[in-house]
């Protein structure tokens, strides 16, 4: 019968416990990148998610203004318009109206309505709040404009242009402006 041979504690090396502890070690790097890496994608997902819907709050808020737009076009709300102010060199801007109904700009004056110390904002509920409060407000830029774009020298010259400019800002959240140039007859 023969005898298996006997190993002695000192001719191991410890090999195989190096190799899995270097092994350990490269997994948990990879874990470690993996779940870095599902966190940012996360985080972009979640910009998008309040990008879009702020872009579609303010969208609104643009729409229910460029209703008021018509509404004043047609006389229905605010007062009448005025003519555009002359060129002075002296910027006066006028004040707008509390429903933010804005009177035409000052040419004299170079920072627009919306980057104003108290810009006229108005609020919406449009999207119930999901992505903070929607605001608006309309100016008139012309009373005279021509009806016809494509032929401004013939017909009607009595058309009147707004512009409206609509935000959607939340605390902490995407802020989206957009503005819309409205005409009506």
């Amino acid at each position: 019968m023969r005898s298996l041979p006997r190993y002695c504690p000192a001719q191991q090396r410890g090999a195989a416990l190096i190799i899995a502890l270097i092994l350990l070690m490269v997994m948990s790097l990879l874990g470690l990148s993996s779940i870095r890496a599902t966190t940012s994608q996360e985080k972009m997902s979640a910009n998008t998610y309040d990008r879009s819907l702020s872009f579609q709050a303010a969208e609104n808020a643009l729409r229910v203004g460029e209703s008021k737009a018509k509404d004043w076009g047609d006389g229905k709300i605010g007062s009448a318009i005025d003519p555009a102010p002359p060129s002075n060199d002296v910027c006066n801007q006028t004040a707008c109206s509390s429903a933010g109904l804005c009177q035409i700009p000052d040419p004299d004056c170079m920072t627009p309505r919306w980057n104003a110390a108290n810009p006229p904002w108005q609020n919406t509920n449009a999207m119930g709040g999901l992505s903070g409060t929607p605001q608006y407000f309309v100016e008139a830029l012309s009373v005279d404009a021509p009806c016809n774009p494509k032929d401004p020298t013939t017909g009607l010259q009595n058309c009147k242009r707004f512009r409206i400019t609509a935000r959607s800002a939340g605390s902490g959240r995407a802020t989206v402006v957009l503005q819309s140039i409205y005409a009506t007859d």
